[in-house]
Formats: C-alpha cells, sequence, structure tokens
C-alpha cells in the first residue's frame, strides 16, 4: 500500500487499525510523584468495608453473613467482569497525609497500621503491559466514586523474597 493510499484510508475512515497497538495507546500512562526506596507502588483507591459491604448487596446476589474478605473477593471478581480489567487485586498500603478519612485501617501489631487498597495497577516494568486503559479508570473511578491514586507499599520488598 503506498502512502498516498494510506493517506486516502485514513481521511475515508476505511484504514484498519491494529488493536495491540491501539490498546497500548491508550494504556494508562502515570507514574508516582514520590518514589520511597525499598517498597512497590500501587495505583488505586483505599477501601471501606461499609463500601464494600454495600456494593456488594447492591451488585451481587447470595451476598449474607458471609466474612468480609470472601465478599471482597466477589467484589474484585465483578469488578473485573464490569470493567474488562483483570489486573484488579487488594494490597497493604502506608497511611500517609493525604489517605481518605473513611478508609478503613488495619492494625496487625500494636502500633502497625495500614490501609487496603484495591490495586488496579503497579509501577514497575513488568506490570505495564497489565495497566488498565483510560477507559477502565474512568469507568472503575465512577464505581468507586473516588479519584484513584498511588500509594506506597506498606511491606518493603524484603517481605516478598
Amino acid at each position: 500500500m503506498s502512502a498516498s493510499t494510506l493517506q486516502r484510508s485514513i481521511v475515508e475512515g476505511k484504514a484498519i487499525r491494529n488493536k495491540a497497538a491501539k490498546e497500548e495507546s491508550t494504556l494508562f500512562n502515570t507514574a508516582p510523584s514520590r518514589i520511597e526506596r525499598n517498597h512497590l507502588h500501587f495505583y488505586g483507591f483505599a477501601l471501606n468495608e461499609a463500601w464494600v459491604m454495600q456494593y456488594a448487596r447492591a451488585n451481587l446476589t447470595g451476598v449474607g453473613d458471609q466474612n468480609y474478605w470472601c465478599i471482597l473477593t466477589w467484589v474484585m471478581d465483578h469488578l473485573r467482569i464490569v470493567t474488562n480489567h483483570d489486573d484488579i487485586n487488594v494490597q497493604p498500603a502506608k497511611i500517609d497525609d493525604e489517605t481518605p478519612a473513611n478508609a478503613t485501617v488495619y492494625e496487625p501489631e500494636p502500633g502497625v497500621k495500614h490501609i487496603a487498597i484495591l490495586c488496579i495497577c503497579e509501577f514497575h516494568k513488568e506490570a505495564w503491559p497489565r495497566r488498565p486503559t483510560l477507559a477502565q479508570v474512568k469507568e472503575l473511578t465512577e464505581i468507586m466514586g473516588t479519584e484513584p491514586r498511588w500509594w506506597t507499599d506498606f511491606n518493603p520488598f524484603e517481605y516478598y523474597e
């Protein structure tokens, strides 16, 4: 195909684009403003247990008196299906000055506190292909009712070794 034929097909709206290239170009492209050494960084939403339970009861069937973490797993599965973004998980994050007041705080040991976040992407090279598209981020933002942001992992690298 010559350049002029390609240009004409683009103008006429007949150009066929590589689906993979299009998806890659729309991947969510952001990075943490502050990198803390020896920690992973996650992009997502602070979780509130009451919101998770309310969302589950409104959108899932058969939610009864099950354990919160079981229901959270169902909610994550539901969000993966609704948004078509498979890389949704829960991660522990450090509490900072921007942590929402309604985020559920966990204290695994006396004086050691963190929150759980609904993680939609991580900041490292290997995770880049799994990042959500801008449309998926927008859809999750509407569902969650708040803006996502970068969080610092509660655990140091050594925790994962």
